[in-house]
């Protein structure tokens, strides 16, 4: 199984390009997985953390987010 894959199934996160891959990798070493601080709110449709209302890409994944 691929890593992004893992990464999919493991985290629920969708990675786009080997880039975000390596970005990501080294961002679930400092942070560990992503998680929605408030699940009631907003969130990323690709990796779930919350983000801004008026957002328009997220600044965990970078992955746009339709209104």
């Amino acid at each position: 199984m691929g890593k992004s894959k893992e990464i999919r199934e493991e985290d629920r996160v969708k990675i786009r390009s080997p880039e975000q891959l390596f970005y990501y990798e080294i961002y679930r070493k400092l942070y560990g997985p992503t998680e929605p601080e408030d699940p009631d709110a907003r969130t990323c449709p690709h990796c779930g953390v919350n983000v801004p209302d008026d957002a328009s890409f997220c600044r965990t994944c970078g992955n746009g987010i339709g209104s």
